[in-house]
């Protein structure tokens, strides 16, 4: 809904420090006035020019927070199914999965997560959709089918709304013998990363944290 690449340049510049690696981060078309399939098409794209840059698939991985991390995922879905080499790896910070808002730490986080209510979410869930199912698998890739993706790094806070879209879909990943890795740390919010990454440029320090070269979306 808002956001534009610019905005995510400090978390963008993070990955590619760490990383060692190039960044590209994709300025995709915002709903309402651009809902699905806008973004989805946009990040695709993104992706295919790289390709026909010339760029390996192996030398490529997919990064995204929030509502982009759903979308590097619905992107890897995206490619698989139109016959198109999948990048290495994807990394995807807090990934907002579901836009039917099943998971249940929308009702069990409620009291500890600083960002988001339900109600805020939810408000924002038919921008997007533009009448179209929020089940389908590229507006909500937790409901897609997930065999032949590449491994996937997901990180997510134990305060936020989003944690269960985190766990169910790393759970998904895993039963479709995707190679997973979920990193859960406690008491910290919705994209901590962010947060990090401007104590990191103050000097003051950050944790360790996971990277990938290509940052496919930013966060709305």
């Amino acid at each position: 809904m808002i956001g534009d690449a610019f905005l995510v340049a400090d978390l963008a510049s993070q990955v590619g420090r760490r990383s060692q690696a190039k960044v590209i981060s994709v300025d995709y078309r915002l709903a309402p006035e651009h809902p699905y399939p806008a973004a989805v098409d946009d990040a695709l794209a993104a992706y295919e020019g790289l390709l026909h840059t010339g760029f390996a698939p192996s030398d490529i991985a997919f990064a995204g927070e929030s509502a982009g991390g759903g979308l590097a995922v619905a992107t890897l879905v995206n490619a698989r199914d139109r016959g198109l080499p999948l990048p290495a790896a994807a990394f995807v910070m807090s990934p907002y999965v579901d836009l039917t808002l099943a998971g249940t730490t929308m009702e069990t986080k409620r009291e500890v997560d600083p960002l988001f209510t339900r109600e805020l979410i939810q408000a924002r869930v038919t921008d997007y959709t533009a009448g179209q199912d929020a089940a389908l698998g590229l507006i909500s890739p937790i409901f897609a089918d997930l065999s032949g993706l590449p491994p996937l790094i997901i990180q997510a806070g134990s305060h936020e709304l989003l944690l269960d879209d985190a766990v169910r879909l790393a759970r998904q990943a895993a039963a479709a013998d995707v190679e997973v890795t979920l990193d859960i740390t406690p008491g910290v919010p919705h994209v901590f990363q962010a947060y990090h990454a401007i104590l990191d440029r103050s000097g003051r320090g950050i944790g360790q944290s996971r990277t990938a070269p290509v940052d496919a979306s930013r966060q709305r």
